[in-house]
């Protein structure tokens, strides 16, 4: 869960989300062909937008190329009972 305290805009560092990234494996460092494909959606909006997803999508955060931080509050919330997801103690 991503609460924006700032408005988000790709100029300032918006996050970026291959949504059917979780359907195949990918190596992060050489992204394969499949991956090259995907639908990239990019997450922007007012400042108090929220934005949910799940954390084991492949996403990154673009470059901020202003003068200004660009602010959010991040809340990762894992189960045990969910495969792939780290559980910390």
């Amino acid at each position: 869960i991503m609460y924006c305290v700032d408005e988000v805009r790709e100029e300032n560092g918006a996050v970026q989300i291959w949504r059917e990234s979780k359907k195949c494996a990918h190596d992060s460092k050489n992204p394969t062909q499949a991956t090259k494909a995907m639908t990239v959606t990019t997450l922007v909006g007012p400042k108090h937008s929220v934005f949910i997803w799940d954390a084991r999508l492949l996403h990154r955060s673009l470059p901020n190329q202003t003068s200004k931080a660009r602010r959010v509050l991040i809340w990762l919330i894992s189960s045990e009972s969910k495969p792939g997801v780290q559980c910390y103690k």
